[in-house]
């Protein structure tokens, strides 16, 4: 089971990232989008920015896959903890 793991994570992370970023390409390329319009430079920060989120994704599936339910919330309440960061920085 632990193999399929980063196998998964990798195919989360490109399947988001390229599944994000084709569709745009396409869209301007064929001129149904032009790179001029306003909707072009209103979309190219939320685009990139989910293309940039596939390693989070990646990992998200990958930990909640070996983990089960909660991991996800129980890992990111440790991460984003003010108090275990102070006295990580503190310890360190």
């Amino acid at each position: 089971m632990e193999k399929k793991i980063p196998v998964r994570f990798f195919v989360v992370t490109f399947l988001w990232s390229w599944g994000v970023l084709i569709p745009c390409v396409i869209l301007v390329k064929t001129g149904i989008m032009p790179e001029v319009s306003p909707l072009y430079s209103i979309m190219q920060i939320p685009i990139a920015f989910m293309a940039i989120i596939g390693p989070a994704i990646g990992a998200f599936v990958s930990l909640h896959s070996i983990e089960g339910k909660g991991s996800v919330k129980n890992h990111l309440k440790k991460f984003l903890s003010l108090s275990s960061a102070f006295l990580d920085i503190l310890y360190s």
